[in-house]
């Protein structure tokens, strides 16, 4: 990926996400449906991949 702003968008809705108190993820999402797109799974397995290594 080579866009730095889509991927910063991204990473932020992800943050979001993670930090949102349960049961509002789908409002975050509706708000960003224009993020809403393979590229955001693409990103989010980055993440997951990312935390898990950071982990071990």
């Amino acid at each position: 990926m080579t866009n730095l702003p889509l991927h910063s968008a991204y990473v932020n809705l992800i943050q979001a996400l993670l930090d949102c108190p349960s049961g509002e993820e789908t409002q975050i999402l509706k708000a960003n449906l224009d993020l809403v797109d393979a590229g955001l799974v693409e990103v989010m397995e980055q993440v997951v991949l990312v935390l898990y290594f950071a982990r071990s």
